[in-house]
């Protein structure tokens, strides 16, 4: 009986364990989120009232918040969705792809855009600096060995 006491007191303790995680993960998410919105709403502030300094000084930057902003909001419908198993699993597979990408992927296209080549720089960029920050929520919540840390 005591046994059985314990092992369900150890069950408990580990499911508010990983709610905790689980409330810790989505509540950064939100705290990204807002602040990328906030970045990309003074962005537009200073777009809209002068384009060409807009453009000259925080066109590059403004496109890289755009990215990250639609990859955090593809975690947040996971962490509001799933559970944190559900989470690890997401993050563990944004991390291989985004590793995959980084090793696979070319550092300029084939093409003579400009404007195509700086994006595809960015986008590396961007994707290099979310593959830390995943990596990070995963070390918290508890990383799978199939991680490339």
């Amino acid at each position: 009986m005591n046994r059985n006491r314990l092992l369900t007191s150890e069950m408990m303790e580990n499911q508010e364990t990983m709610r905790k995680k689980q409330e810790f993960v989505a509540e950064r998410v939100k705290s990204r989120i807002d602040g990328l919105l906030e970045e990309a709403d003074n962005y537009t502030r200073i777009m809209n009232e002068d384009y060409e300094s807009f453009f000259m000084d925080h066109a590059e930057d403004m496109y890289k918040v755009q990215l990250e902003l639609s990859e955090y909001r593809k975690l947040k419908a996971v962490v509001n969705s799933g559970s944190l198993e559900d989470i690890r699993s997401y993050l563990v597979n944004k991390v291989n792809n985004i590793t995959n990408t980084l090793l696979g992927e070319k550092l300029r296209l084939n093409t003579t855009s400009a404007t195509t080549q700086l994006a595809h720089i960015l986008e590396l960029e961007l994707i290099r600096d979310l593959r830390g920050k995943f990596i990070m929520f995963l070390d918290f919540i508890g990383k799978d060995e199939n991680v490339a840390g």
